[in-house]
């Protein structure tokens, strides 16, 4: 083949991966909202439809070859198109289109352009090592930046693949640009070092798959590049093969890496265990405390502090933050922090960003909790008015509630919440209407399944 095949063949490889994704993603927007399959399936296929088509794309354009200087552009034009989706914050099916695609473009331009480098099939071995510890470290430990990214929905938005969800309008992350740096580093290596490349590709998709299963059994978020990197140590001998002038540098990176690894997961669960394992505290009210903008442990925002109240430890603190916004709670959002000394020992919650920046004047309580008790679904007249002596009215209260489970800052809208415990009306315990146009936003029996 003549040089310039060779070169036409590259530039077509590399479109077919870089728009493969995209392409995907374009057809099912439209197609899989109107998929009936059950929430189970529904994250399956999500979750395969995210990882198959974004390694599917790395595999297919780590193959190609391009000069120094265009692989910089390609990655400084991902870069580019990243920080613009994150500054403007765009939320829709074309800014969901572009994400994929620069994200599959910077992993390919650094992940695969640094794998080619590697001088020797076996320096995956100790790269496996490291790479997984230092995925550990950074979603355990509060302050590393897969746990920040995994409590941002703004830096999530930009920082992982984003795929539509069957039987719903929701979108679903699930690759960071971690877990696509290090497959498209895996797949370059093997492209140098003439590894099966078949098998390397399936190593990658097999870890990725363990790494799904793991999350959707244990309900957290795990650490991709584990079982990844497991994986592809597992599954190619070559990387087990370890040069004799490599092994005693590559033996200790690989113990110093693990060594920081488990210290950092012991002392996460010594501190882990006196905080709560709810993802954020109780919805708070407006007027508990004055709004705070800062504090030890969080990420800038306004909050209110809930409470405080002595750790399992001695000495440690725990503290509950409420997120608000415009005065008012955000469901689903705050964070419990311990701490002792001064000295940050762990955090669990979440802060949701870029939510609306203004709201329609809400409708009277009185009209809200009429809406209410309809939703109730119940004939009979309220309790509270066929024995007031016995039973007290909903508790009511204006907060920022999400219209989907998949909790975005666009699916958020100003509602008014009820609680209906000590009202004599078991059937569902609290319910929330949009505060605007009394629309059913959720309601719950308060039984968990």
């Amino acid at each position: 083949m003549t040089d310039d095949g060779r070169a036409r063949l590259a530039w077509l490889r590399l479109a077919g991966g870089l728009l493969l994704t995209p392409a995907v993603v374009a057809v099912a927007l439209p197609v899989l909202p109107q998929l009936r399959v059950g929430t189970g399936a529904a994250n399956v296929i999500s979750f395969a439809g995210a990882t198959g088509v974004a390694i599917a794309g790395l595999a297919l354009a780590s193959t190609a070859q391009l000069s120094r200087r265009l692989t910089l552009a390609i990655a400084a034009l991902g870069f580019a198109t990243l920080t613009t989706l994150a500054l403007t914050r765009a939320s829709n099916g074309v800014a969901l289109l572009a994400t994929d695609t620069a994200l599959v473009g910077v992993a390919w331009a650094l992940g695969a352009s640094l794998g080619r480098r590697v001088q020797h099939a076996g320096h995956l071995l100790p790269a496996c090592v490291v790479a997984a510890s230092a995925d550990v470290v950074s979603l355990v430990s509060p302050e590393g930046p897969s746990h920040v990214i995994a409590n941002s929905d703004r830096a999530l938005s930009v920082l992982a693949i984003w795929f539509p969800v069957p039987a719903s309008t929701a979108w679903a992350p699930a690759l960071g640009v971690g877990d696509l740096l290090f497959i498209a580093l895996v797949f370059g290596v093997a492209v140098a070092h003439d590894l099966p490349y078949a098998r390397v590709v399936l190593c990658c998709a097999v870890g990725t798959a363990l790494a799904g299963v793991a999350a959707a059994i244990s309900g957290v978020a795990v650490p991709a590049l584990l079982p990844i990197a497991g994986a592809v140590v597992v599954g190619l001998p070559a990387v087990r093969r370890l040069r004799a002038v490599d092994r005693r540098a590559a033996r200790w990176s690989m113990l110093i890496a693990a060594s920081v690894a488990a210290a950092t997961v012991i002392r996460h669960r010594v501190s882990s265990s006196e905080i709560p394992s709810g993802s954020a505290p109780p919805i708070a009210s407006a007027s508990s405390s004055p709004i705070i903008h800062s504090a030890p442990g969080l990420p800038p925002g306004d909050y209110t502090l809930i409470a405080e109240r002595p750790g399992i430890r001695a000495g440690s603190v725990l503290t509950s933050y409420q997120q608000m916004h415009l005065g008012y709670p955000v469901s689903g959002a705050g964070f419990f922090v311990s701490s002792k000394d001064g000295w940050i020992l762990g955090k669990n919650g979440r802060l949701i960003e870029g939510l609306p920046t203004t709201y329609p004047t809400p409708m009277s309580e009185e009209r809200a909790r009429e809406l209410a008790w309809r939703a109730q679904e119940l004939d009979a007249q309220p309790p509270w008015l066929a024995e007031p002596s016995t039973w007290h009215p909903p508790h009511a209260q204006l907060a920022w509630v999400s219209v989907r489970d998949v909790m975005k800052a666009s699916d958020y809208v100003l509602a008014w919440c009820f609680d209906f415990q000590g009202t004599g009306v078991g059937r569902y315990i609290n319910v929330a209407l949009n505060a605007a146009t009394g629309e059913l936003v959720s309601r719950d029996s308060g039984i968990m399944n």
